[in-house]
């Protein structure tokens, strides 16, 4: 019976990264409306005109939502670095047939592998979602050189999905979106 084991250190970087990922993959659609909103007043304005007031105002509401798309996660990211006051975090995972267990200072759990909705993966870490607000973070260097490949055909075929990729504003894609939607698990 093979067994994995890898692990996570949460730093201000690592939780950055989780939550940018958390974002880019269940929170896509809302980012794309928001824009959408902020390009239709920007549209507006401009048609409307700059020598009128409103036309300067829905320029100006547009130009002042559209940074803060990205502004609410990172809010969120740094409200958890704040409560971890300088500390980190080692997460210990270990991989067994029929569960996976997270161990941390003070605390273990067991899950099984029907609980993950999502598994998406980056060059550098992994990440599974239980739910489309918490991720299980794995750093793919705690794993041996030869081990990466198939842990991430172990857990494919122990969660039931294949690996998907964080969607990115830069490369919207049709294709991409229903690729993620077939391999999401609706949560229990």
């Amino acid at each position: 019976m093979k067994e994995y084991h890898a692990s996570i250190v949460y730093n201000p970087f690592t939780l950055r990264k989780l939550n940018a990922v958390i974002s880019a993959t269940f929170r896509y659609g809302l980012k794309m409306f928001y824009i959408g909103v902020c390009v239709v007043l920007l549209v507006l304005g401009a048609r409307i005109g700059l020598q009128t007031p409103r036309g300067i105002a829905l320029i100006c509401i547009a130009c002042f939502l559209l940074p803060s798309v990205r502004a609410i996660d990172k809010n969120r990211a740094e409200q958890t670095i704040r409560k971890m006051n300088g500390k980190t975090l080692k997460v210990e995972y270990t991989f067994e047939e029929e569960r996976f267990w997270c161990e941390a200072p003070g605390e273990k759990a067991d899950f099984t592998y029907d609980s993950i909705i999502r598994l998406v993966e980056e060059p550098d870490f992994l990440y599974l979602f239980p739910n489309a607000g918490q991720a299980y973070m794995i750093d793919l260097k705690t794993l041996e050189e030869g081990e990466r490949e198939p842990f991430k055909a172990f857990l494919s075929e122990k969660v039931g999905l294949e690996w998907t990729k964080p969607m990115s504003m830069l490369t919207v894609n049709l294709k991409q979106l229903r690729f993620n939607r077939k391999n999401t698990r609706l949560p229990r």
